[in-house]
């Protein structure tokens, strides 16, 4: 028996610090994006090139564990194009994570009418 709650021990404190590697984005930041598309820039403090970023935005193309764009002063940064809001965002590797910017597309309205 002894055995056994000492095996049940030992995978639960391997499991603890595995499951800690992920970091939720910020939650102020879920629900920022631009419904036409744009560009969102990602940092993650304590980052490197091991961390990877998932994103799930709400008018489709998610990203799924993207390798940084670069990493600079102990920073992962990620830059992507995209549409919709934010649902969900975490990362790898990292001690937090923040939306830093984003840019909406300039929305393409109707033409100018033809003046004929």
């Amino acid at each position: 028996m002894r055995k056994v709650l000492m095996l049940v021990g030992v995978v639960a404190a391997l499991a603890i610090p595995a499951t800690a590697i992920g970091v939720d984005l910020h939650a102020p930041h879920v629900g920022l994006g631009c419904s036409d598309g744009g560009t969102f820039h990602f940092v993650a403090p304590g980052g490197n090139a091991t961390s990877r970023l998932t994103v799930d935005f709400s008018g489709g193309g998610d990203v799924v564990a993207l390798a940084p764009t670069k990493v600079t002063g102990g920073n992962a940064h990620w830059t992507i194009d995209a549409s919709g809001t934010i649902v969900t965002a975490s990362a790898t590797n990292v001690d937090k994570l923040v939306l830093s910017d984003f840019t909406c597309d300039e929305k393409k309205g109707d033409p100018p009418p033809d003046p004929k």
